[in-house]
């Protein structure tokens, strides 16, 4: 901890309890339709078509097995008892859209002196939907610490 300055968690949750066995059991069975499944909860409603198709581009590039690994660690990570320990300036970032927009709220409120800011117009995937808000969010936590 002392030698953290500060923090900053992007569309990011003490744990993804929403995250379940049948989610993992679809990604073991049936990749594609994991992949497919998955994108809607992504992006904003605004989101260009053409940078969901790039997302999904990308993601197809990860082997599932990686994919299947991700979401069995999310499934059963939990840090929120931890957060009380964080004692440096945090920023979390959420879309205005996030599907999981609770989560990044909990990890607000159980960091002290935490605060939250919210990129209009994104989802779960903000540096893809709005990376110059993105970044003038971040520039101007950063500046702060100066």
């Amino acid at each position: 901890p002392k030698r953290v300055k500060a923090v900053i968690a992007l569309s990011s949750s003490p744990d993804w309890k929403s995250t379940t066995k049948k989610d993992v059991a679809l990604w073991n069975k049936n990749p594609d339709k994991a992949f497919r499944s998955n994108l809607p909860a992504l992006f904003a409603q605004s989101t260009p078509i053409a940078v969901k198709e790039f997302y999904d581009a990308q993601l197809r590039e990860t082997p599932p097995l990686s994919c299947r690994a991700d979401i069995a660690a999310c499934s059963s990570f939990d840090t929120e008892k931890r957060l009380k320990k964080i004692a440096c300036p945090t920023l979390v970032v959420t879309g205005d859209e996030e599907a999981w927009i609770e989560g990044s709220h909990r990890l607000a409120k159980g960091i002290k002196g935490a605060r939250i800011e919210f990129v209009p117009k994104a989802g779960h995937a903000i540096a893809l939907e709005q990376p110059q808000k993105l970044t003038a969010v971040i520039a101007r936590f950063l500046a702060e610490l100066r």
